[in-house]
């Protein structure tokens, strides 16, 4: 915890590595295990048995922040128990990791235990975990498949500043959020084939790849609903995506990034999502349940799927343009509430495919 983590008494381990950051906390600085003739390459954290569990760092109100500055090192953070692992824990409290090189975190509690390589959640207090790092960051819980991997509950912050691997995922939910809660990914890999990726709910948001630049692929289904919260990955080639309060969305911006399954709605609350899918990037997959959907197409990026307008508010808005593509695999009849293409000096068509297995035709308002 940030109290026993910083406290300076000879009991304390870390208390030679202690300083202080420029706001006048307490932080662990990995960088004084290097000396003048040898260097640290890794740091690794291992778990601390708890009552119920073991968990490797936590953070809990009234407690002091948990600030690790890694120093450009790799570092792994390690938590194994029979009933319950978590790598890093935020209960109303704050776990900052600084300049942190690849970073990989486990949690294991075996078959029937619960696992969560992170786990933040707020109460009177916001929960934050904050991880700023430079190469990608492995998340992986082995245990029962009722916890995600990476899990905001209630009223929490975890932000993830580069990359991600979140794919062994043993069954689970690779990311949930939770109502009053924000997830931001910098980007990476998400989720397994065959599973939920991303569950976005009560209110919660997501951002993915904000600032652009980095790959983003995504692997098993979004599911929002119940009701559904703000899913957003918001810098998009040519333009950011504008999108409306409330609503939700992905954004693929290279040709390494991907969708690969459906967007399902299941829930009562909005069912709003913009997608948008750029530069050879592809979404395959199909828009479910009833999906107002608008989807930005531009610069080479490929939609192939379908959308079931299933209700009144299930409407299809499209822009496509310069050379982009949505092939349509609808076996019934489809109809585009708004499609408006490229504009301006040198702009290019897009194209829109029907599917050869299909007769059904497609019908523009």
């Amino acid at each position: 915890t940030g109290d026993s983590l910083t406290d300076t008494t000879d009991e304390n381990p870390y208390k030679d590595l202690i300083g202080k950051d420029d706001k006048g906390n307490d932080v662990i600085d990995f960088g004084k295990l290097d000396k003048e003739d040898s260097k640290v390459d890794i740091v690794k954290i291992e778990a601390q048995e708890t009552e119920g569990g073991k968990n490797s760092v936590i953070a809990a109100a009234p407690s002091k922040p948990v600030i690790i500055d890694v120093a450009g090192k790799d570092l792994a953070v390690n938590s194994s128990a029979t009933s319950e692992a978590l790598g890093i824990q935020a209960i109303g409290g704050d776990v900052t990791i600084k300049d942190a090189g690849y970073v990989t975190i486990t949690a294991d509690a075996g078959v029937t235990g619960s696992a969560s390589a992170i786990y933040a959640k707020g109460g009177e207090n916001k929960a934050n975990v904050t991880i700023e790092n430079s190469d990608t960051v492995k998340l992986i819980a082995k245990g029962n498949a009722n916890d995600a991997v990476l899990h905001a509950d209630t009223n929490s912050n975890v932000n993830i500043k580069g990359k991600v691997e979140i794919t062994d995922t043993n069954g689970k939910v690779a990311v949930e959020v939770a109502k009053g809660s924000t997830v931001a990914l910098g980007g990476g890999v998400i989720g397994d084939e065959g599973t939920v990726a991303i569950d976005v709910k009560d209110g919660g948001s997501i951002v993915i790849n904000k600032e652009g630049g980095q790959s983003v692929v995504i692997n098993g289904k979004i599911v929002l609903g119940n009701p559904q919260g703000k899913m957003m990955m918001m810098k998009a080639a040519p333009k950011a995506i504008e999108v409306p309060a409330g609503a939700s969305s992905f954004n693929l911006t290279d040709d390494q990034s991907s969708m690969n399954d459906d967007v399902q709605y299941t829930g009562t609350g909005n069912n709003a999502f913009v997608a948008g899918i750029s530069k050879g990037a592809k979404w395959t997959g199909n828009s479910t349940g009833g999906v107002d959907l608008d989807v930005i197409l531009a610069d080479g990026g490929a939609w192939t799927g379908y959308h079931e307008d299933d209700n009144s508010t299930a409407k299809l808005d499209m822009q496509i343009s310069n050379g982009a593509t949505w092939t349509n695999t609808a076996t019934d009849d489809t109809t585009i509430d708004s499609l408006t293409g490229a504009t301006g000096e040198g702009a290019k068509t897009g194209y829109i495919n029907m599917s050869e297995n299909t007769a059904a035709d497609l019908t523009v308002k």
